[in-house]
C-alpha cells in the first residue's frame, strides 16, 4: 500500500524555525534591537514615551478628586498618550485620547474653585 506524498510547500507563518536561546529570536514579537554594546533592548523611546503618557494618565485620574488641577493634569496626559498613539501608527488610540483630554479640560474648566474662608468671617 503505497500513500500519497505531497511535498511541502512554504506556509506563510508556518515555517520552521532554527532552536535558538536568544531573547530576541524568542519572542519575535518583541521588537527588541541590539545596542552598541551588544546587549538587547527591548524598550526603545517611543515606547517609554508611551509608558511614561500613559502611567501619568493613571495617576492623575486617581488623583482627581483631591483638586482640579489634577483633572488638568489629566487632561495634559491624555494629550501625551494621543501623541503617542499618533506616533505609534495606532491613530484610533491617539484620536480617542484625543477626544478625552478635550472632555477633560471641559471637565476642569465647569469645575469651581475651592471658596476659601478668611479668618475674619
Amino acid at each position: 500500500m503505497t500513500f500519497l506524498r505531497i511535498p511541502a510547500a512554504p506556509c506563510i507563518g508556518l515555517r520552521r524555525r532554527e532552536e535558538t536561546h536568544e531573547p530576541a529570536e524568542a519572542f519575535p514579537a518583541m521588537h527588541s534591537r541590539r545596542l552598541p554594546s551588544g546587549r538587547l533592548s527591548l524598550m526603545d523611546r517611543l515606547t517609554a514615551f508611551g509608558l511614561f503618557a500613559v502611567s501619568a494618565m493613571l495617576i492623575f485620574y486617581a488623583l482627581e478628586s483631591r483638586s482640579r488641577w489634577f483633572i488638568l493634569a489629566f487632561a495634559g496626559a491624555c494629550v501625551l498618550a494621543s501623541v503617542y498613539g499618533f506616533l505609534q501608527g495606532a491613530w484610533p488610540f491617539g484620536a480617542v485620547e484625543g477626544i478625552w483630554s478635550l472632555v477633560a479640560v471641559r471637565r476642569w474648566w465647569k469645575t469651581p474653585a475651592p471658596r476659601f474662608q478668611n479668618a475674619a468671617d
